[in-house]
């Protein structure tokens, strides 16, 4: 299993793609990340271990003015299988701006031994703000 073990005494260093764990309980966060236009990009990517994680992924947009007709959909991979997609859409009037925030949370059971990704991609005209965060709980095989 790819991840980071820390004590009770470990301070918190900032987003990344690892899995860390403390006690039965684990987390990854990417941190702020700025998504270019038409690109997929991968804001977590980690390997679970032999048990299982029911975890609770979040998506977040800062606040951002949406051009017209802006699609945004991101997707999570089990073992580079696609297991949830969710797509969002704004529609707006031609040269008028609407602003977004968004922060969608699903909760998923993760197996053994998985690698987990999870990829953002939009078709704004500009680069859009993005985090993603995963917190669950352990569980033994």
């Amino acid at each position: 299993m790819a991840k980071t073990k820390i004590g009770s005494n470990a301070q918190f260093t900032g987003g990344g793609l690892s899995l860390s764990t403390i006690g039965d309980h684990c987390y990854a966060y990417s941190g702020s990340m700025s998504v270019a236009p038409n690109t997929e990009t991968t804001g977590l990517s980690f390997n679970t271990g032999k048990g299982y994680i029911k975890g609770k992924f979040i998506f977040g947009m800062d606040d951002h003015a949406m051009t017209v007709n802006t699609q945004l959909e991101f997707d999570i991979f089990f073992n580079g299988v696609k297991v949830y997609t969710r797509a969002e859409e704004w529609f707006t009037d031609e040269g008028r701006k609407n602003s977004a925030t968004l922060v969608i949370p699903i909760t998923l059971i993760i197996p053994p031994l998985t690698l987990v990704e999870w990829k953002v991609e939009h078709t704004d005209g500009n680069n859009i703000e993005t985090h993603m965060t995963m917190t669950g709980r352990l569980y033994d095989a």
